[in-house]
């Protein structure tokens, strides 16, 4: 798994970054991790986009925060 945080300049916001290795890894990751995404969500004020194929349990699971989900479209690598 790939993970980031990044922050602002100012250090008044932060993005978080993950990318699975692989699609099994992205499932494995919403077992341990999807019932905990809308408590994280509920921290602050929080937003989130989601980069992967749209997972309907992982939608239901973050209803009602806002959080936008992309699918994939095209990607390219160097």
């Amino acid at each position: 798994m790939q993970l980031g945080i990044f922050v602002s300049d100012e250090g008044s916001k932060a993005g978080f970054y993950e990318e699975p290795v692989n699609a099994e890894a992205r499932l494995e990751h919403l077992e341990n991790m999807g019932e905990n995404v809308a408590a994280m969500l509920s921290i602050g004020d929080m937003r989130a986009d989601v980069w992967t194929h749209v997972d309907p349990a992982l939608c239901a699971s973050v209803e009602g925060f806002d959080v936008t989900f992309y699918a994939p479209f095209l990607r390219m690598s160097q």
